[in-house]
């Protein structure tokens, strides 16, 4: 299952939930003296006792298989709270089917966090997130370089940031020029991926994706093209094994390349539906 359901019901009461469950046609099955298993064709889910009680497990698709694991509880009467991963860390919807100080029950949907920003229009976010994903791999990029200068002992003589032409850093003396050189490249992937994975919105995975495959693509271009001042003529210069930064470029290139076109797409996808 390629989604993760967690669900809290505000009841201890497993018998009336299984009870639920069973009516609606699921299997169910004890999985210990205090658990259960619940099944059918597009969800295997985990009944837990807890302080509330959990439900837990793999669904087909947030969408219809989530409303119809919902549609259980809320048809007996049940108040719970759910969320929805993809992949076990990005939260793809969440919501709630009890509001206090309100009559009767309603759905507070909050599945936010896979949709463009409103009110500018999917290409206009579509430019804005390019932009902003070029202005991110430049300086996550180059302040790498800068860090790991300033952890090897180099001195910067030179640097230019400007994100409107390729921002660039000079070092003299640099005991250590391969930490120099590496730190750009690596901090310039694991920045942006390291903010991905806190900030948790399709977007900035966009933007990470994009300095993966950008990064990649730099070194690969450089190696080709031989320039003395490009970061892959002056690696192998330096003693860089080939053999590494050729994987490096291989396996950027082509996870960014992949993943990037993919997140892309799902979010034109979800602006259009």
């Amino acid at each position: 299952m390629r989604f993760d359901l967690c669900i809290s019901i505000s009841t201890k009461s497993l018998p009336r939930i299984v009870g639920a469950f069973r009516r609606d046609g699921w299997k169910v099955s004890n999985a210990s003296w205090t658990e259960y298993e619940i099944e059918t064709d597009y969800a295997e889910l985990m009944l837990l006792p807890a302080e509330v009680t959990l439900i837990d497990g793999g669904v087909k698709d947030a969408g219809e298989s989530v409303d119809h694991v919902l549609h259980v509880l809320s048809s007996a009467g049940f108040d719970y709270e759910y969320e929805v991963f993809e992949n076990r860390d990005n939260l793809v919807r969440a919501g709630c089917s009890w509001s206090p100080g309100r009559h009767g029950r309603e759905e507070e949907d909050l599945e936010r966090v896979n949709s463009w920003p409103r009110g500018f229009g999917q290409w206009g976010w579509l430019v804005a997130m390019a932009l902003a994903a070029w202005w991110v791999m430049t300086w996550t990029h180059e302040l790498g370089h800068v860090l790991g200068g300033w952890c090897s002992g180099a001195t910067l003589q030179e640097l230019d940031l400007r994100p409107w032409r390729l921002p660039y850093s000079l070092y003299e003396p640099d005991p250590m020029p391969l930490v120099t050189l590496w730190s750009g490249p690596l901090l310039g992937v694991l920045i942006p991926v390291s903010a991905a994975l806190v900030i948790r919105q399709r977007w900035m995975w966009a933007i990470a994706y994009f300095c993966v495959l950008a990064n990649g693509l730099y070194l690969a271009a450089g190696w080709i093209a031989g320039d003395a001042y490009l970061d892959s003529t002056q690696l192998l210069e330096k003693g860089a094994n080939p053999i590494t930064l050729a994987v490096f470029c291989i396996v950027t290139t082509g996870w960014g390349y992949w993943k990037l076109r993919m997140v892309v797409k799902e979010l034109l996808n979800r602006e259009r539906t």
